[in-house]
């Protein structure tokens, strides 16, 4: 028996049905090709995508605790038989007192173990004046609570709601500035808060960073404020522009950041 012949198909007689048989398919190599170049593209514009969506939720996450911020402060003043903040941050009391009471403008706030602080970076980098210890961040601090959106709030409190310290003085690059000697230059500054509010509004999720999703509130006797500094950033600048600033840098907390 001839086996070519029997395995040999005969196109049908119906002319549409015998155009199927006559289309040409891909080759092995053009389905590779194809998809070597969809996944070039793929690598190209994903973390872009990823990154647009992870700056637009921080946009977004922002707003939300800068909202809440603002309503439980009014509330607190309301609160106060002065219509003033000296009730509640007041600073003869105990910054885990205060934090306690404050958390409880707050729906579904829970206290955090005081071992639960973590480190947040600075917008940009700054020399330590310590050349032992170059971490250029703070700290969320010992009393802070946590809301069920994961929004984590630290309170610091001070002596006085005025006082005067000295403060070194840096250079643009983030480097201590000195005198001819070597000798770090320190300026005198009057500071005016009850108290400072620190808002991860995510949590210790990255980037954990001043700027992006960490801002800071003071607490005056008859006001508060939204500090605005090229260390700590602004939030009132992402409301108002609906972005960040444009000189985060990123940066390891303990790296040597000296340009």
């Amino acid at each position: 028996m001839n086996y070519n012949k029997a395995l040999r198909v005969t196109p049908p007689a119906n002319p549409r049905i015998a155009k199927v048989f006559n289309l040409k398919a891909f080759t092995l190599a053009e389905v590779l090709i194809t998809l070597g170049v969809i996944g070039i593209v793929a690598a190209m514009t994903i973390p872009t995508l990823v990154a647009n969506y992870q700056k637009k939720q921080l946009l977004t996450q922002n707003k939300h605790a800068y909202a809440l911020i603002i309503n439980a402060l009014n509330n607190v003043k309301i609160d106060s038989p002065n219509l003033t903040y000296n009730t509640l941050f007041d600073t003869s009391k105990d910054a885990s007192e205060v934090m306690t009471e404050f958390s409880k403008y707050f729906k579904g706030a829970k206290i955090r173990p005081a071992n639960k602080s973590y480190k947040i970076k600075y917008m940009s980098p700054i020399e330590s004046e310590n050349e032992d210890n170059k971490n250029s961040s703070s700290s969320i601090g010992n009393n802070h609570f946590q809301l069920n959106n994961g929004i984590i709030i630290g309170i610091k409190m001070y002596d006085s709601c005025v006082r005067s310290e000295e403060y070194p003085r840096y250079n643009a690059d983030g480097s201590l500035a000195t005198d001819a000697d070597g000798n770090v230059i320190y300026y005198t500054a009057t500071d005016e808060s009850c108290a400072d509010i620190k808002v991860d509004v995510n949590g210790e999720k990255a980037p954990n960073q001043y700027g992006k999703d960490v801002f800071g509130v003071r607490v005056k006797p008859d006001k508060y404020s939204f500090p605005c500094t090229r260390f700590f950033g602004c939030v009132e600048n992402i409301i108002k522009y609906n972005d960040f600033y444009p000189n985060i840098i990123d940066y390891e907390i303990n790296g040597d950041f000296r340009q």
